[in-house]
């Protein structure tokens, strides 16, 4: 896996697997900016399901 990694990095070559990867780290930030939201809010159930599933 090292080795294939090293290849695509040095090569710049976009292949399905990192353009799966970057649309699943786009995803996780939106999320991140959702939870955010939502504790922004001041939602009490919102926060205690945070924190109950850290």
């Amino acid at each position: 896996a090292d080795d294939y990694w090293s290849y695509i990095l040095k090569h710049g070559k976009k292949d399905q697997v990192e353009v799966a990867i970057q649309n699943i780290e786009r995803r996780l930030h939106d999320l991140q900016e959702q939870i955010h939201d939502i504790i922004s809010q001041g939602s009490n159930y919102g926060q205690e399901w945070l924190v109950s599933n850290v």
